[in-house]
Formats: C-alpha cells, structure tokens, sequence
C-alpha cells in the first residue's frame, strides 16, 4: 500500500480534484485501506456500482451495514439511498469509512466490521501483534528522564542512552502534535507545555524510538 502525503493527515493544506470536482482530505484515506489490509470490503459490496451498474445483489459481508447499490461518489448527501429493501430500508451509510463518501461525513466502522478486523488482526495479521522486535529496546521507558514529573510547564528531558537524539515528538493526549525538533544538546534539552497530560517520543540516531507520559498543571 502506498498513500500519497496529499491524502493524509488532517491539517493537510492540499485541496484535491476527483473526476473534476475539488476534494477536501480529511487524512481518512488511511483509515479506509487498513480497512482493506484487515479484510473489509467497499460497503457497496464490489459489485458493479463502482463503474456503473449496481451492487444491490452483491454484499460486502457485514449485516450491520445497509445494502449499498454504488459508491457515494465523494458526496454527503444523508438522504441517498440506492438499494431498496422491503424488510429494512434504510439510506446508504455514506458515514461509514469504507465508502468513497466525502471525507468529512465519515465517522464510523460498525460493530460486525470491527469484529471481522479483530478476527483478521488475531489471525491472518497476528504478525503484527506477534512482533519479532526486541521491546526491550523499543519501549525501554528508562532512556527518558523527565524531571519534574509532573511539573508546572517547563520541563527538563535527560535522554540516558549512549546514543545521540535525532528527533524529539511532544503530543498531547488526544495524539495530536505539538512539538516536533532536533535539540541542540542531545542528552539534555527543556520542553515548555500548557497544563494537561503529553507524551514525548524520542528517536536516536540507532532509529530506536523511546516514549514517556509526563503531566504538566
């Protein structure tokens, strides 16, 4: 798989043209292909629906999800419904992130998805949860010394290992990044934040990434 960085993130500036119509990324584009890397299908079932036709008769697998006769074409209009179903007729789940639905309208996987990637993720991807990387040096939460912790603000990071910082992360608890450097003293640099809960994330220059929590009020 490879995304092109004009699909990702949700700051990204970058304003797309799909099949002549401008499109607003919200970084979604991710969030959809790990979808398929842990065996979802377009909600719309793979039928005919994405090149014209419809997918009424074909199924993606979910019975939670609504039957879907084509893609939404990068629309959110919450009154489509392609597919009629007498026993439970209910609007296309353009919401949903395995639809080609404008970005800004998708929020949600549903339960029987999330079971179906659990599944995938226990099974065929076990890989990832089995991973052959030595923890110990990846996680090694020792290489980080934050003093104080917590503290008022401003914060000192004494990075223990024998190796050299390449690159220090500073993000808050919702994920989002606030800080992002290269310190001019590799082994001591101070860190200045707002009151609330941060993770900071170190990568050396071994490539070994090192994270701690410390709380700032």
């Amino acid at each position: 798989m490879v995304l092109d960085f004009r699909v990702v993130g949700s700051n990204n500036p970058n304003i797309l043209n799909v099949q002549g119509m401008d499109y607003d990324s919200h970084g979604r584009t991710c969030v959809h292909e790990v979808g398929h890397y842990l065996g979802l299908r377009h909600i719309w079932g793979d039928g005919g629906g994405i090149f014209g036709g419809s997918s009424c008769s074909v199924d993606d697998g979910m019975e939670d999800t609504p039957n879907q006769g084509e893609q939404t074409g990068f629309s959110c209009n919450k009154t489509r419904n392609t597919c009629t179903d007498v026993s439970n007729d209910l609007p296309d789940m353009l919401e949903n992130y395995m639809d080609y639905s404008d970005e800004s309208c998708q929020n949600i996987f549903t339960e029987d998805q999330v079971s179906h990637m659990r599944k995938v993720l226990e099974n065929q991807r076990k890989g990832l949860i089995e991973s052959q990387v030595n923890t110990s040096e990846i996680n090694n939460y020792s290489f980080i010394k934050v003093s104080p912790n917590p503290g008022m603000g401003e914060f000192t990071i004494h990075y223990t290992s024998d190796s050299r910082v390449l690159l220090y992360t500073v993000y808050d608890i919702s994920g989002k990044l606030l800080i992002s450097a290269n310190p001019e003293n590799d082994k001591q640099f101070k860190v200045f934040v707002s009151p609330g809960i941060y993770y900071i994330n170190i990568i050396d220059v071994k490539g070994i990434s090192t994270s701690t929590r410390f709380i700032s009020y």
